[in-house]
């Protein structure tokens, strides 16, 4: 009998990142991690302590405190 190999299954093929929920294809997850939310560049909100691992989505955030801040006045 012989069975026919449809080629590795969804899950050897690709990972998901544990940050952003990336489907990482074709790369290491390892070299997602590194290119895309590398630990020494870690970033903080000040105001309510939410982690970003880029800080353009930092600068972001803070405009919805600020947003925030402003209605409340």
């Amino acid at each position: 009998m012989v069975s026919e190999f449809s080629g590795p299954t969804e899950s050897e093929e690709s990972d998901k990142c544990g940050i952003c929920g990336s489907v990482i294809e074709n790369l290491s997850l390892n070299d997602h991690l590194n290119a895309y939310h590398p630990s020494d560049d870690d970033h903080y909100c000040c105001i309510c302590n939410k982690h970003f691992s880029e800080i353009k989505r930092l600068k972001s955030h803070i405009r919805i405190h600020r947003y925030v801040v402003f209605r409340l006045f």
